[in-house]
């Protein structure tokens, strides 16, 4: 298609309803990364009532933050991290290749995971199943950003109809098979990780709204992202808590064979087919913010170069590697929040992409919020060990870094104005 790369969408070239990001972020969480999140209140033993509310109320905010980027699509017609360097200016790549990263490491673990439901149904050599699996993704993510909309509305369709004959036919229940003790740390824990799900979707959201017509309501495109989100995010995470509480099983694939006869087949075969669609995302998009650093080379170069790897990691690591990769990954997201909040405080307060400024709001954020952190084995902060280990550095760094944004710059912009109208 014309113009898929990393340069700003003429308008002649823009085309597209809002409710395609309806479609395609609601398709991008029917699979297991937000089905094993479920998970987490058996390994607390919540009660229903905490469940359900750290998932909603985490999703709400992290599928708040998802719209919010996806609304500037529109009006910059570029990629998220081609929008990040109109803040961060020359220090962007610093971004770029931290999204590039994380983008890749993800796509390597729903490579990994989705595999893994296809030979635990199929009991055959995971190799073969590996590179075939990725291909199909390496593919879509080959033709761009049309045939990604196309596949992610086929597949809210198809997954949506499966989820939803599981969730009425599959025998599932909110009977309570454990004693939940109502944990406030578990609590925590379920809303913080619900969060950081689904806002590090975040460096990614613009990249499939900038082909839509500058014209288009921003608010009609935050709605659509929103709801897309948050539908499908909410409902399998607690699709994922009912065959928790049934099967009394943390591993989630082995629940999901577990879940009696076919069902299980059915859950696993979803959760394979949702991997497709969330992981062409995560590799298309990973294509785009290397190519915000090496702007001369072509990203189907670099799509391809970056699949290689990730195959070659997904190989050796698949036994005994995505776990910790996966806490690698979320310690690699702690990025995400700070670069957030100056991201939006510039975009709505500010607009003035002072690239000094940007940059120091993100460290100050950063760095305050690093007390606040507990990334599981790799270290606890000092405040989250004093609220029981939990994690709740995402909303400091977020507040941090906007507020020190906003602050600064109000600050330059009066400084400016004295040396341009001294006093007499």
């Amino acid at each position: 298609m014309v113009q898929d790369g990393i340069e700003a969408i003429p308008e002649k070239f823009r085309k597209g309803n809002p409710f395609n990001q309806f479609t395609l972020w609601f398709a991008a969480n029917l699979t297991l990364a937000d089905f094993a999140i479920g998970f987490i209140p058996l390994l607390f033993n919540l009660s229903i009532f905490y469940s359900l509310l750290g998932i909603i109320l985490g999703t709400l905010l992290g599928a708040f933050v998802v719209a919010a980027f996806s609304s500037m699509g529109p009006e910059k017609g570029k990629t998220q991290m081609m929008i990040s360097e109109d803040t961060f200016k020359g220090s962007n790549f610093l971004f770029s290749f931290f999204q590039g990263v994380s983008a890749l490491g993800w796509f390597i673990v729903n490579l990994i995971l989705g595999t893994m439901a296809i030979i635990t149904i199929f009991k055959i050599d995971f190799i073969p199943v590996l590179i075939i699996y990725g291909i199909i993704q390496l593919l879509i993510a080959y033709f761009g950003h049309d045939y990604i909309h196309k596949l992610e509305k086929i597949f809210s369709i198809f997954l949506g109809i499966m989820f939803l004959y599981i969730t009425i036919f599959g025998n599932l229940s909110f009977k309570l098979n454990y004693s939940p003790d109502n944990s406030i740390i578990g609590l925590g824990v379920l809303f913080a990780s619900a969060f950081a799900y689904i806002a590090s979707w975040a460096p990614y959201a613009s990249d499939y709204s900038r082909f839509l017509p500058g014209k288009v309501s921003k608010t009609k495109v935050f709605i659509y992202s929103f709801t897309g989100s948050f539908l499908s995010t909410v409902w399998i995470e607690i699709l994922g808590f009912m065959v928790a509480i049934k099967t009394l099983d943390l591993n989630s694939m082995e629940a999901a064979f577990k879940v009696s006869g076919y069902f299980g087949i059915l859950v696993a075969s979803a959760l394979a087919l949702g991997g497709i669609g969330t992981n062409s995302i995560n590799i298309y998009s990973s294509s785009l913010s290397f190519n915000a650093i090496f702007k001369n080379f072509k990203r189907m170069k670099i799509l391809i170069s970056v699949a290689i790897i990730s195959f070659i990691i997904a190989i050796i690591g698949y036994f005994n590697f995505y776990s910790f990769y996966e806490d690698f990954l979320y310690l690699l997201d702690y990025w995400i929040m700070p670069w957030a909040g100056v991201i939006i405080a510039d975009y709505i307060f500010v607009r003035t992409g002072n690239s000094k400024i940007s940059l120091l709001s993100f460290i100050i954020g950063l760095g305050i919020s690093i007390p606040f952190m507990n990334p599981g084995v790799l270290f606890s902060g000092p405040v989250s060990n004093l609220i029981g280990g939990v994690d709740i550095s995402y909303f400091v760094s977020f507040i941090v870094s906007m507020t020190t944004y906003i602050l600064l710059s109000k600050k330059f912009i009066l400084s400016q104005q004295s040396l341009s109208h001294p006093r007499p």
